[in-house]
């Protein structure tokens, strides 16, 4: 997995933490697996609390990533 440059990843709930890991887990067994991506590819987070997002969104309170 890579972190996009400028990503701040402080206030994430622990639950998003867990499933953050569980997505590249699942990224990495079944998407080379079942030919959806190259193998040079990666999983990789765009945006967590470091960017603009609706007053409504998830990532003000660290419950959401892109």
């Amino acid at each position: 997995m890579r972190i996009k440059k400028g990503v701040r990843l402080n206030d994430l709930s622990p639950q998003v933490v867990v499933a953050v890991q569980i997505a590249e887990y699942c990224y990495e067994k079944y998407a080379h697996w079942n030919g959806i991506i190259e193998y040079d590819n990666e999983l990789v987070v765009t945006s967590v609390n470091d960017s603009r997002h609706s007053l409504t969104s998830l990532h003000h309170i660290g419950h959401a990533v892109d």
